[in-house]
């Protein structure tokens, strides 16, 4: 049983701490070539995260990869050799769940998660009064926490995180991301001291690339850079690409058997921002599912259905495949195996739920939520100028009890009962309210 303490909002897949002694030549440089949240993307992928298919690949429109990412860094260090540069290459975690070929985590064991800050100013200060002159935390915390560790833990002097696949750019972005903000971020402790975050965006698209000169006493005078955009211009890694087929190979044709036609592109690009068609097919599946194998007097049991963006993980092309759905695509889409579950819940716990939903969603920044919430069986609006806690605005539900199906206001001590996956019953994304106040009735899967 894995035992949570403190105030950990987000579980740390990846924490370590580098830590270097300051050569004595005055404006030292360290560049960080960096990845995060790759999530099993071995083989390229299309501009929208999706599979990269063989049209596109034939028109060089894919991008990433493990074996073009082997020849970016290749480069990368070719060039850092003849500039003299000292350069390391970091992994800010999350490598497992995304594709067929790495879906499920070992057994990891007891662990015991204590909170981020505590932990590292603890290491940074035995690290400081050891004589290190130089530490850099490489974490999975998300953007927000980074900035708030970046800003209270003393004598850290570089963040590269990862979890909540943040685009930072400075300048022209390249492709389609919208940068949340500049790369690095600079955050000003209140002594003074500067400390640069970094972050990659996900699904090995970008490779991350920033240059640090520290003076004497090892702090940051400048920090400099960009994520690299890992397009065609990138050959894939031959002996990469020769590996890689070996495990393809040995995949199994029940993964590649055809499930379903589409004729449209299933996004789920915006899918930790606004409603997709991609999450209105998973939850309409959901209540479908349930229809299927309904056996009461009415149309169902259950007329609601809910989904996580955070759940979704990939664009479904239909681009030179002719609209075809492969098992492949749908475990690309939804890799975590989680079962369904039919919750039971008064009307003022399914309204906390959707409340919690766009809680940390920010108008002021392109930062997606993975509890955003998809949804079937439910009409809501927001507003997202009102404080957290108080953004929805109406809620309109569909009847299960009904012969021809409608919608009516939410009725807070009305019971409902919601499809839902059972990942977010058991409190995950911080839906402790469907947790402690839902009743399962039936798990399927």
């Amino acid at each position: 049983m894995n035992e949570m303490t403190g105030n950990l909002r987000t579980a740390i897949f990846l924490l370590s701490i580098l830590s270097f002694f300051v050569p004595s030549a005055t404006g030292f440089k360290l560049r960080i070539l960096h990845t995060n949240d790759m999530h099993s993307r071995f083989e390229q992928i299309s501009k929208n995260l999706g599979k990269c298919t063989e049209s596109a690949s034939e028109n060089n429109l894919c991008y990433g990869g493990f074996a073009r990412l082997k020849t970016a860094i290749d480069d990368e260090f070719k060039k850092a050799k003849e500039e003299n540069i000292t350069t390391l290459f970091l992994n800010a975690g999350d490598n497992y769940q995304g594709t067929i070929y790495y879906t499920t985590l070992a057994n990891s064991g007891e662990l015991k998660f204590i909170d981020e800050i505590e932990a590292l100013t603890k290491e940074a200060t035995r690290l400081h009064n050891e004589g290190i002159k130089i530490i850099i935390a490489v974490g999975h915390s998300g953007y927000d926490v980074d900035m708030e560790i970046a800003a209270k833990v003393p004598y850290l002097d570089v963040i590269v995180g990862g979890h909540s696949h943040t685009f930072l750019y400075s300048g022209t972005p390249p492709d389609i991301e919208v940068p949340v903000r500049e790369y690095p971020i600079m955050i000003k402790q209140k002594n003074g001291r500067l400390v640069p975050i970094v972050q990659a965006f996900c699904f090995t698209k970008y490779l991350g690339k920033i240059d640090i000169t520290f003076d004497d006493d090892g702090e940051v005078t400048s920090a400099t850079g960009n994520p690299i955009l890992l397009n065609y211009k990138y050959k894939e890694d031959v002996q990469v690409l020769r590996e890689l087929n070996k495990w393809k190979e040995k995949l199994s044709e029940s993964l590649i058997q055809n499930v379903g036609v589409t004729k449209v592109l299933l996004d789920a690009t915006e899918c930790r921002f606004s409603e997709t068609n991609i999450g209105n097919l998973i939850t309409d599946a959901f209540i479908y599912h349930a229809v299927k194998n309904n056996t009461g007097k009415y149309w169902t049991q259950a007329p609601i259905a809910i989904q996580q963006g955070g759940g979704i993980r990939a664009s479904i092309n239909v681009t030179g495949s002719n609209g075809v759905l492969t098992r492949e695509d749908i475990m690309t889409t939804m890799p975590f195996f989680t079962s369904l579950s039919m919750v039971k819940m008064n009307g003022k716990t399914l309204h906390e739920g959707l409340e919690w939903s766009v809680a940390q969603y920010s108008t002021e920044r392109h930062v997606g939520r993975g509890q955003f919430l998809h949804m079937s069986g439910m009409k809501v609006k927001y507003d997202l100028n009102k404080n957290p806690g108080s953004r929805v605005t109406s809620v309109s539900v569909r009847c299960a009890f009904c012969d021809i199906p409608r919608y009516n206001p939410l009725n807070m001590t009305e019971e409902y009962t919601v499809l839902m996956p059972t990942f977010l019953k058991l409190g995950g994304d911080n839906f402790t309210m469907f947790k402690y106040n839902g009743t399962e009735i039936l798990r399927f899967g």
